[in-house]
């Protein structure tokens, strides 16, 4: 599985663990070199009620919800909500609120033919433009 990183845009964190922010800005060039082009979340999210939040992509490590999702001009807003009842939940909530988390990531698996999913043929170096 690949991931794609991005700064998160929190808009709101509030003390139950609720989140709401843009999760993934299309056009911009993530830290792995890499760019989501509006569209390319549609079919992903298509029907979904809810999707696990992971702490670092470990399956194992669930941290919260995420229960809304809304394609924008921006990008993908998301709402959820941390699980305060379990550790890994209030570390997650606590490393946010506290602005040591800054970013999130999510994870993706592209099909052979995904014309949304532009990836450079070479590394980009953060701060530049292609």
């Amino acid at each position: 599985m690949n991931e794609l990183d991005f700064t998160l845009d929190a808009k709101a964190l509030d003390d139950d663990g609720h989140i709401e922010g843009l999760a993934a800005g299309y056009g911009n060039l993530d830290y792995g070199g890499d760019i989501i082009l509006p569209g390319a979340i549609t079919a992903s999210i298509a029907g979904r009620k809810s999707v696990p939040m992971l702490m670092y992509h470990d399956q194992k490590r669930p941290a919260g919800v995420w229960t809304d999702f809304q394609e924008t001009a921006d990008g993908l807003l998301v709402k959820g909500r941390f699980s305060m009842s379990t550790a890994t939940g209030r570390e997650a909530h606590g490393l946010v609120k506290d602005g040591a988390i800054g970013g999130l990531s999510i994870g993706y698996r592209r099909p052979a033919a995904c014309p949304w999913l532009r990836l450079p043929a070479a590394p980009v170096p953060l701060g530049s433009a292609e």
